[in-house]
């Protein structure tokens, strides 16, 4: 069995998020921080569309989603393969096997 250590996960998507793992429910609101045990976090990052991201000390300076909705067109391609795989999600145009120009192009357009 595979043993995951435990992360401190935080909610940057600017609404409050649930999920549910081995039957309790889990909520943060936005912005709030929290250590959670590590098949939860795994859980949480990989398992479920939570939007929850892990911490690490120092990086306050991280943009937010909304910072990510207000980016403009040239400044996707700046953007982490993550981060654009979210707001493409959000949207509804992200499709499994897109590459990261297409997501850029895309996300263009859309605004």
């Amino acid at each position: 069995m595979m043993r995951y250590e435990p992360k401190m996960l935080i909610n940057r998507t600017g609404r409050p998020v649930e999920f549910m793992c081995g039957g309790r429910v889990y909520r943060f609101e936005p912005g709030e921080k929290k250590i959670l045990e590590g098949f939860v976090a795994y859980h949480a990052l990989e398992q479920v569309n939570t939007g929850l991201e892990e911490y690490v000390e120092g990086m306050e300076d991280v943009s937010t989603v909304s910072d990510i909705s207000s980016t403009s067109v040239n400044d996707y391609s700046k953007l982490s393969w993550k981060a654009l795989v979210k707001e493409a999600t959000m949207r509804g145009v992200y499709k499994v096997g897109m590459k990261k120009s297409d997501l850029v192009k895309i996300l263009g357009s859309n605004e």
